[in-house]
This record gives C-alpha cells, sequence and structure tokens, in this order.
C-alpha cells in the first residue's frame, strides 16, 4: 500500500481551444515511477462528453485512463478526473485513482473522498519541434538583417 503523496505523471498531445484540450491521446503515463502502459482515453462514464477533455486551470477536466504494468510490476490502474460543468454545484471538480495489484488486496485507491487532501493539478504546454524550428530561423534572419545594416 502506497502513502500520499503519490506522483502521476503523463504526456499527452492534443488540440488546444482556450483552456481545455481536446483530441487527447495519452503516452508515458506513470505512477511513482512505475511506467503504466496505458489504453485509449476516454470521457468519464456518465459524463455528458462525447470524448475526454483535459484544462491548464484543472476546472474543465473529463478523462478516464485505464492501463496496466509490465511483467516486472503486475498491477493496474485507473486514473480519471471530471468536473461536470453541466452541473451548477455537485458534484464538485474531483481527481481519482485506482491501483490493483492481480489477486492482492488494492495497491492503492485513491477516492473522491480522500483527492482535496493532496491535490495539485500542473498542465504545462509543450512546443512542437517545428516551432523551435521556427523560431531559430526566425533569429537568424534576424541576426543576418542586423548584420547587413551595420554594414
Amino acid at each position: 500500500m502506497h502513502t500520499i503523496p503519490v506522483v502521476v505523471t503523463a504526456d499527452f498531445t492534443g488540440e488546444q481551444n482556450g483552456d481545455v484540450i481536446t483530441n487527447l491521446s495519452f503516452q508515458n503515463f506513470t505512477y511513482n515511477g512505475n511506467v503504466l502502459h496505458t489504453g485509449r482515453a476516454m470521457a468519464f462514464p456518465g459524463s455528458q462528453n462525447a470524448a475526454p477533455v483535459i484544462s491548464f486551470s484543472g476546472y474543465s477536466n473529463d478523462f478516464y485512463v485505464h492501463g496496466a504494468g509490465g511483467p516486472e510490476y503486475p498491477y493496474s490502474g485507473s486514473f480519471f478526473s471530471y468536473t461536470f460543468l453541466d452541473i451548477p454545484v455537485q458534484p464538485p471538480p474531483q481527481i481519482g485513482m485506482e491501483m490493483f495489484v492481480p489477486t492482492i488486496e488494492p495497491l492503492y485507491s485513491y477516492t473522491p473522498e480522500d483527492q482535496e487532501i493532496n491535490y495539485s493539478w500542473r498542465v504545462s504546454a509543450v512546443p512542437e519541434p517545428a516551432s523551435y524550428g521556427m523560431l531559430l530561423l526566425g533569429a537568424a534572419l534576424v541576426g543576418v538583417t542586423a548584420r547587413r545594416r551595420k554594414a
């Protein structure tokens, strides 16, 4: 049984529309540093959304991802976050996690009642490699232009 804090990280790609990121594809999920090979992400069961979404603020989340560890880590887990913004007050934004080892008691279960104790949400935008190329090209163009003006 793991104790709080539990660190879950993931990389994902998607399309940014203001605060919300749609067309999600998750990769590199880790649970306390152990890789979780994930399946397809989907909208949280019971929500009114047709597809999973994530927000930079954490106030428009709706996703559910399930996966399993490799042979050296025989566990499976589900990670989810939902806000149900279409319902005015209840339930409040929640995040959850359940980890299980086959034929053994739950390894870790993080329930909505626990979620407010040590919950933090951080989403960082990372530029695509093409953006770096354009940045370098722009810097080189500025340098050439400045050099010509001096000459």
